[in-house]
């Protein structure tokens, strides 16, 4: 009697599971192999300035895009990048020299070809150049006691003033005002929330430009400890193997949250991440789904994690 259960609920199983198999349709992807890239800037000719914005048209069905940035004379790139479909722009400083650019579009079964143009970087006063930082991203966040900070290289420069500040000014006294010869410099923080900073270069005889001024937040407080909500703590009657995890958001204080899933009490427990104020559960009848949250803040934090709740699928 037993086996004959189990054979007709494996029967009854494979029906529901072909069922759902003919319902869902695949996302399909599109094609975008016999479309083109258009570069908007920079296009062929000389320029000024050490600093472009390399931008191009979007193309439909693109998830990504493969830029290479190439001296004409040298054998290897100087850039060669993958950049995510919500962006079409990409800033890079060069030195003066001929440069030939190539970007072209991405998906997971096709890419179009690749879109080129060349041109030149003319020699500029260090007095009329500005310095592009890179990290911290404008307005990020840094856990680290010591913050390292990053900029491109600028044609000839000798050294880099650098200054940190925790006001949006940078008159009287800052917090930091340092050199560097290279295109870094690590700075001690002390107290929690906003810093500014600015580089500029300089050599023998001239100045560059202040860089525009970036922010960044210091901050070492974990976030709080995460209320979750449903499904309620010892359900025991929960009709479907389907449904979601949900707790209370933190709102800003929270960029993602760890959930740590069990599905019977003697399988693994596996971690995933979600951005969002819950995480979709899949189980099966008779099992015991346990599970336990916690949030991790823009800095990297990581908060308390919760209790380990868990309920019985039906």
């Amino acid at each position: 009697m037993k086996k004959e259960v189990k054979y007709y609920f494996g029967i009854v199983c494979c029906l529901l599971l072909l069922f759902v198999m003919s319902t869902c349709k695949p996302h399909k992807i599109d094609d975008v192999g016999s479309q083109n890239v258009t570069i908007l800037t920079p296009q062929s000719g000389s320029l000024q300035g050490y600093t472009q914005t390399f931008a191009w048209s979007k193309v439909d069905g693109a998830v990504s895009y493969q830029l290479i940035i190439q001296a004409v004379s040298a054998d290897t790139a100087l850039v060669d990048t993958i950049v995510i479909n919500n962006s079409n722009t990409f800033v890079y400083t060069l030195d003066p020299g001929d440069y030939e650019w190539k970007i072209n579009a991405r998906n997971g079964i096709s890419h179009t070809a690749f879109t080129s143009s060349t041109f030149t970087i003319l020699v500029q006063p260090l007095e009329i150049s500005t310095v592009l930082l890179t990290l911290p991203v404008n307005q990020g966040y840094s856990k680290d006691s010591i913050t390292h900070l990053y900029w491109h290289h600028l044609y000839g420069e000798t050294g880099y003033e650098i200054q940190v500040n925790t006001a949006n000014s940078f008159t009287g006294s800052l917090y930091k005002d340092t050199t560097s010869t290279t295109t870094d410099c690590k700075i001690p923080l002390k107290n929690q929330g906003f810093y500014y900073w600015r580089v500029r270069a300089y050599n023998s005889t001239d100045t560059s430009l202040w860089s525009t001024v970036y922010s960044f937040t210091y901050d070492t407080i974990p976030p709080a400890l995460v209320v979750q909500t449903k499904p309620l703590n010892n359900t025991t009657d929960l009709n479907t193997t389907t449904g979601n995890l949900e707790w209370q958001s933190l709102g800003a204080d929270a960029a993602s949250y760890n959930i740590y899933i069990k599905y019977g009490s003697t399988s693994s427990e596996n971690k995933v991440s979600s951005s969002v104020d819950s995480y979709p559960y899949v189980g099966l009848s008779s099992d015991t789904v346990f599970w336990r949250v916690e949030a991790v803040d823009p800095s990297g934090n990581v908060g308390p994690q919760s209790s380990e709740w868990e309920f019985v699928i039906q």
